[in-house]
């Protein structure tokens, strides 16, 4: 009995360690699978959201008088229209 017994479980721990070999490489396809659906995802939304970063042309055309709107702090990129200003003498 004893001799049937190891025969067994020699057979039990073969099948479980084919299933086991079966359940990696289930998981692994399955994780490089997602691996790539994600990047090219990732990929699509740059590609994408490209036209959406760049900043849209303002509407007004900033003259050098000193029209333009202000920008942060109400300095202008033209010297005009918010606290600093380079048009003075020196």
């Amino acid at each position: 009995m004893r001799i049937e017994q190891a025969r067994n479980d020699e057979r039990d721990n073969k099948r479980v360690f084919r299933w086991a070999i079966g359940a990696v490489i289930v998981v692994m396809l399955l994780v490089a699978g997602y691996n790539v659906m994600s990047h090219r995802r990732n990929d699509a939304a740059t590609a994408g959201s490209q036209g959406m970063t760049q900043p849209a042309p303002s509407s007004q055309a900033a003259s050098p008088g000193g029209g333009g709107t202000a920008g942060v702090g109400g300095v202008t990129g033209n010297g005009g229209g918010g606290g600093q200003s380079q048009t003075g003498t020196q």
